[in-house]
């Protein structure tokens, strides 16, 4: 018997006909774990986000609502074992009175091969602009109550410039210094009693003159209703001169040929004087009127405050003056001795 061989033809099985599709991939493991890109570009910008902040943390601080902080200068000290570290800078020493070096910083060793002990003292005056050599002032060698002779007053405040001060009388009252100028009446009234104020003037600038020392400077200024000052004959000038010996000689041949007359204009005298920045400043009148308004006065001593000591000397027609006078109170509100001479007696 033969045997058919049975196909899915022969049986009708045959398949209708498909369209052509595309095979389907094969799902991988790798494949499976694949994130979305939306996804990975988040997560890479986020920590590049997070890097920057931390990174750039310190520069977005700030000093908001932070104290201000005081920042000094250290010096670390090589000690050996056993010593005790009681230096500190500005703090107090544990040394013994009258032993060990009077500085409060203690000796400072290098570390071999690097070069000299460092100088602290140095620096901190280098640091500071000051000098750690002290230089005398008026005020220790003249101090309160320092002129010579009757005055009141609170004693000088001047020489505040360095370099060696001297010390120069006028009418018996000391100014300590480096620079001085004379501010001297010259009006008509000098020339009563027989112009004995004007020549007592005279005689007192000179021989204060004399005893300036060639390294001060100074400066005379004559007024009456305008001021007259010396001019240097060598500088030519009108301001601050050495003290020479040739300029002495030509400022005192200007003071005995001086004349008095006119009215009296105070103000712009001193203010002329002041301008100058003398140390101090020795002024003498004789007339009280025209008194300085309130705001003048507060001007003249505005402008010497801290710089220019001011030492009045009054001429007057009576044994002793009145309170309350515009003069006095200069004196004393620039640190200066006030003194009043009666002209009266000045001939006898």
């Amino acid at each position: 018997m033969n045997r058919r061989l049975l196909t899915k033809t022969s049986l009708g099985l045959v398949e209708p006909d498909r369209p052509n599709l595309p095979p389907k991939p094969v799902r991988t493991p790798s494949m499976r774990l694949e994130a979305p890109s939306w996804l990975i570009s988040l997560c890479l910008h986020v920590s590049v986000f997070l890097i920057l902040a931390v990174g750039l943390r310190p520069y977005f601080r700030g000093t908001s609502g932070e104290e201000t902080r005081v920042i000094g200068v250290a010096f670390v000290q090589e000690v050996s074992e056993g010593d005790e570290n009681g230096a500190s800078v500005g703090g107090k020493s544990d040394a013994p009175e009258g032993g060990g070096s009077s500085s409060p910083i203690g000796p400072v060793r290098s570390a071999p091969g690097n070069g000299p002990p460092m100088d602290p003292i140095a620096i901190l005056s280098e640091l500071t602009g000051s000098s750690t050599n002290s230089t005398p002032n008026a005020e220790a060698l003249g101090g309160s109550g320092n002129a010579i002779g009757p005055g009141r007053g609170g004693g000088q405040k001047g020489g505040k410039k360095g370099g060696k001060l001297s010390e120069v009388n006028f009418y018996d009252m000391a100014g300590v210094g480096n620079s001085f100028v004379y501010v001297i009446d010259r009006s008509d009234s000098m020339n009563e009693h027989n112009k004995a104020p004007l020549r007592a003037a005279k005689r007192e600038v000179t021989k204060s003159l004399e005893g300036i020392q060639e390294t001060s400077r100074f400066q005379i200024i004559f007024y009456n209703n305008q001021p007259f000052p010396f001019q240097s004959k060598l500088a030519g000038g009108r301001g601050l001169i050495r003290a020479q010996e040739i300029e002495r000689r030509s400022a005192i041949e200007f003071v005995a040929n001086v004349s008095a007359f006119g009215g009296t204009e105070h103000l712009s005298a001193l203010k002329l004087g002041i301008s100058m920045n003398p140390d101090v400043l020795f002024f003498l009148t004789d007339a009280e009127q025209p008194r300085l308004s309130v705001e003048e006065m507060e001007l003249l001593v505005a402008r010497c405050e801290g710089n220019t000591t001011i030492h009045a000397i009054e001429f007057g027609n009576s044994a002793s003056p009145v309170a309350g006078r515009w003069i006095e109170a200069l004196a004393e509100r620039t640190g200066g001795k006030y003194r009043y001479v009666d002209v009266t007696q000045l001939q006898k």
